[in-house]
């Protein structure tokens, strides 16, 4: 797949640009705001259809990261109750967010990624690897009192969106981490029909019971014909989480990677618009086990996070709970993974 790269200026701000021209795709990355991939538009069937929601302009983005575009959410997605939480024998307290009082989404969503390399060929498509150093970047303690670097390698190839995303611990301390990825899909995916038209299904074994975004460790099975594993319609979804903005849809999931045959690890979920024949498809490598399934009360989009551990695990862990998906990586060594996008065409009928 012939793939191009192109670095641009917008509204001041620094873009980089990935296409494709087989699939008459395009994947825009902003590195100066946290590396977010803010927008992705690929052709299905014979149309351009914008699968992320894209910021109407760049202070937008910068006001509101993780509410446009593909946020990384690093090193722990989601709130942590208090900012507080005890890990190896020590408490740490993290900056809080003065709106409810807890620590939210990590501290490399809106700090500047370094452009490291930029590649595109005739076959394997258009790539970009970014670079966040954290003792670079001058991430205090409170921040984050682990010092990292993290890798963002953005491909586009076939159509196919693809994240990498790799860390290393640069201390000489185990450092706990979660990640998280905080896609935005805008629906319905054309001028016909509606949001509350188009269908969601989440591959899922667990509902965590949820109150103020933060687990409360409750946790419930979640049957074979019951949503999200049978794939419901938005307007069967009740939004019904009260939020500063108003009534949300908010739920977090956790999916086992055993006993499924055919079915590789990861999450897997599927947004369907039948009304304009259009379907993406979200899955991600082992370790992506977690998914927020959200829909923001001022927009009409939808948020299908996958997430490597729940929220507040920071918290959860350091109380004895073992079961929240948070990881340890030892003093000089490196985790990875990924997560993709892709769109179909439905058959007419």
């Amino acid at each position: 797949m012939s793939g191009t790269v192109a670095l641009r200026e917008d509204q001041g701000t620094r873009v980089v640009e990935l296409g494709e021209e087989e699939t008459g795709s395009l994947v825009a990355i902003c590195p100066e705001v946290g590396a977010n991939v803010f927008r992705f538009r690929t052709v299905v069937g014979a149309r351009d259809v914008e699968i992320l929601a894209a910021p109407p302009d760049m202070a937008t983005l910068r006001a509101r990261p993780t509410r446009w575009g593909t946020a990384c959410l690093f090193p722990y997605p989601g709130r942590v109750r208090a900012g507080s939480f005890a890990f190896d024998g020590q408490i740490y307290q993290l900056t809080t967010d003065p709106r409810d009082g807890h620590a939210i989404h990590g501290c490399v969503r809106t700090r500047p990624w370094a452009i490291e390399r930029l590649e595109a060929d005739r076959f394997s498509g258009a790539h970009a690897r970014l670079h966040f150093d954290s003792r670079l970047a001058g991430i205090a303690a409170a921040e984050w009192p682990w010092a990292f670097s993290a890798w963002l390698d953005v491909g586009l190839s076939g159509g196919r969106l693809r994240l990498g995303f790799s860390v290393a611990n640069e201390g000489d301390r185990p450092m706990p981490f979660g990640l998280g990825f905080h896609p935005y899909f805008p629906l319905p995916f054309g001028e016909a029909g509606s949001l509350g038209a188009c269908t969601v299904w989440i591959d899922a074994d667990e509902r965590w019971e949820q109150s103020g975004g933060l687990p409360t460790g409750a946790v419930a099975p979640v049957e074979e014909d019951a949503w999200p594993r049978r794939a419901h319609s938005l307007a069967d979804i009740p939004a019904d989480v009260a939020s500063g903005e108003g009534f949300v849809r908010n739920a977090l999931f956790r999916r086992h990677a055993h006993g499924r045959e055919a079915s590789p690890g990861g999450m897997r979920a599927r947004i369907v618009d039948a009304m304009n024949r259009v379907a993406v498809r979200i899955e991600s490598s082992v370790g992506f086990d977690r998914t927020v399934f959200f829909t923001p009360a001022t927009t009409p989009t939808l948020s299908i996070e996958p997430q490597t551990c729940v929220p507040s695990a920071l918290a959860m862990a350091g109380e004895g709970r073992s079961d929240t998906g948070l990881r340890v990586l030892a003093p000089g060594a490196r985790w990875q993974a990924w997560f993709a996008i892709e769109a179909e065409a439905l058959a007419a009928g």
